[in-house]
């Protein structure tokens, strides 16, 4: 077993939630368990680097939607006295 980079968040989810099986199944073998916990850790790693970009990129879209909304009062305010 090597590890594979997931090529997005819901990939990664998916393969995390297999690991999990695999772990959780009474015949999976100790000699497979450390690659398991490994896997899941790297993948871990990506997800939550996923989420923390996503976070920003959503911050930042936030923002602007607000400062459209100010710059739209704003100019609504200057034509109506």
């Amino acid at each position: 077993m090597s590890y594979i980079a997931p090529k997005d968040y819901s990939e990664a989810s998916q393969r995390l939630q297999n690991i999990l099986v695999q772990i959780k199944d009474e015949n999976c073998s100790i000699d497979h368990l450390a690659q398991y916990v490994e896997e899941a850790s790297a993948l871990i790693l990506f997800c939550k680097e996923r989420l923390a970009s996503t976070g920003l990129r959503v911050e930042k879209i936030l923002e602007e939607v607000k400062n459209i909304q100010v710059q739209a009062t704003e100019e609504i305010q200057s034509i109506d006295p």
